[in-house]
């Protein structure tokens, strides 16, 4: 685990806390939604989508 102490996410502003692996305390990478880190739960509901929906309009574009 990180030593990192009380990590905020960027988009709910709540305190990162260990993923629900058990292992991993350092937040996800916030982009495209924000610039920082983000806990697990905003990773899911916020950034994944966004860059899903990045990727299909990139790829339609290109057809």
């Amino acid at each position: 685990m990180s030593k990192v102490k009380d990590q905020m996410c960027v988009i709910c502003l709540e305190i990162i806390g260990v993923d629900r692996n058990g292992i991993w305390d350092g937040g996800h990478n916030a982009l495209p939604v924000a610039k920082g880190r983000c806990c697990e739960d905003c990773n899911v509901t916020a950034v994944i989508p966004a860059r899903m929906r990045a990727l299909v309009d990139e790829l339609g574009r290109k057809n």
